[in-house]
């Protein structure tokens, strides 16, 4: 019975994933953002907005009473939900800054993102979980382009470089920040 439940969850998942694409690119397109529209989630979008919506179909099915619910949902489905402005803020530091993901734009997208991570993770039972499910997408879409463009790219080196590596250093920082305030408070309700 639990391989069923797993089976089902799993495939729920990906339907309501599939189904998350339609208001995520009627958000975009009304309010003439850009990335996640239609026109961009059919050209390459969708390879980083599926496993995020994925991720919180799988996650919000823990909700109903035939499912087991996770750990820390809201955290977790926020912290999934987190790529999108992301995303969308590292293309328009891209388009004011550079591709090289050094501008101060890029450092204060990265800064915003380690702030609501931080958050995140201080809200969460097992907060080393939580940046997983911000990283997931990300790493998802650079795994679908190496396959699609050969996983010896300097392309792909570059967006690991300008994207992974910083998504990882923000995370950490959220961990770190967390676990800091964490023993600063247990520290002080024992004295």
């Amino acid at each position: 019975m639990k391989a069923i439940k797993a089976l089902a969850r799993i495939a729920l998942s990906f339907v309501v994933g599939v189904l998350l694409l339609i208001p995520i690119s009627m958000f975009y397109g009304a309010f003439d953002l850009a990335v996640f529209h239609s026109w961009g989630l059919m050209h390459g979008s969708a390879t980083t907005a599926l496993p995020a919506t994925i991720v919180v179909g799988y996650i919000a099915l823990g909700y109903t009473p035939w499912f087991t619910l996770s750990p820390d949902p809201i955290a977790r489905i926020l912290s999934s939900l987190l790529v999108f402005p992301l995303v969308t803020l590292l293309f328009w530091a891209n388009q004011n800054g550079g591709h090289d993901g050094q501008s101060v734009f890029h450092i204060a997208v990265y800064v915003a993102c380690a702030a609501i991570m931080a958050w995140l993770c201080f809200r969460a039972e097992r907060p080393w979980l939580v940046p997983l499910f911000l990283l997931a997408p990300v790493v998802c879409d650079e795994i679908f382009q190496g396959v699609l463009l050969g996983f010896h790219s300097a392309f792909l080196q570059e967006d690991f470089n300008n994207k992974i590596l910083p998504l990882i250093g923000v995370g950490c920082v959220a961990l770190a920040v967390t676990y800091l305030v964490r023993a600063m408070v247990k520290r002080g309700k024992t004295q």
